[in-house]
């Protein structure tokens, strides 16, 4: 690749960032509003469930938890220094592990090929891409199950009720 193709790799690598933390934080958003309206109603007749439905009821918010912060997970900027480019700066994470601004402009005097920078900072973006997906992944998975528990509450509460 040369350093052209680099670049686009590099500015398609920032929108993936983007689109991810955009998509978590509408999911978010969403989830919260969502559990927060039907838990709500359901933790209003508590009392009235059946031990099954207090079960599936407890397990759907366990899960609805973990959704909600593994989407919160993935919102968090990451502020870790890439291991394999010590020397070289390929994010905020990078600049503010120099410690001082002392440091920070010795770094700066280190030279560096443009080339080596590029792929250095479009290996630690995409990292932290491929940790956001993850973290929303797993979310996705809890929401699927406290949606599922939930349903199952509903009907366990409907067929004894």
């Amino acid at each position: 690749m040369d350093e052209t193709q680099l670049m686009r790799l590099l500015n398609e690598t920032r929108d993936d960032i983007s689109r991810a933390e955009s998509k978590a934080s509408i999911t978010l958003g969403a989830a919260g509003l969502v559990s927060g309206s039907v838990l709500g109603e359901l933790f209003g007749r508590f009392s009235g469930l059946t031990v099954v439905g207090k079960i599936s009821l407890s397990l759907s918010v366990a899960t609805m938890l973990v959704a909600m912060v593994s989407l919160g997970l993935s919102l968090i900027p990451k502020v870790f220094v890439n291991p394999g480019g010590h020397s070289m700066m390929a994010f905020f994470g990078h600049v503010t592990a120099a410690g001082s601004i002392g440091e920070f402009e010795r770094l700066t005097l280190v030279e560096q090929d443009e080339r080596s920078r590029l792929t250095n900072q479009i290996w630690t973006l995409s990292t932290l891409i491929v940790k956001k997906y993850e973290h929303i992944r797993r979310a996705y998975l809890a929401l699927g199950a406290s949606v599922a528990l939930g349903v199952m509450t509903m009907l366990v509460e409907f067929v004894a009720g």
